[in-house]
């Protein structure tokens, strides 16, 4: 009898905060390491969202075409 083994990885946390000049920002974080974060602020929060869409539709292109695992 053989045994699998599966990895459970935690959820990856989403954060959408006002940095301290008071434009938006975002970060990902898995475990309590920032895996992912905004590399510019947005003067207003909806900016900020569209940002994370738009990213979560280039992973999915990439993931689409094989381009990543």
């Amino acid at each position: 009898m053989s045994t699998i083994k599966i990895k459970i990885l935690p959820s990856p946390k989403l954060t959408i905060y006002e940095d301290s000049i008071k434009e938006w920002r975002w970060r990902i974080e898995v475990s309590g390491e920032i895996i992912g974060a905004s590399t510019e602020s947005y003067k207003n929060r909806q900016d900020c969202v569209d940002n994370i869409l738009n990213l979560k539709k280039r992973i999915e292109f990439l993931e689409r075409n094989k381009l990543i695992v």
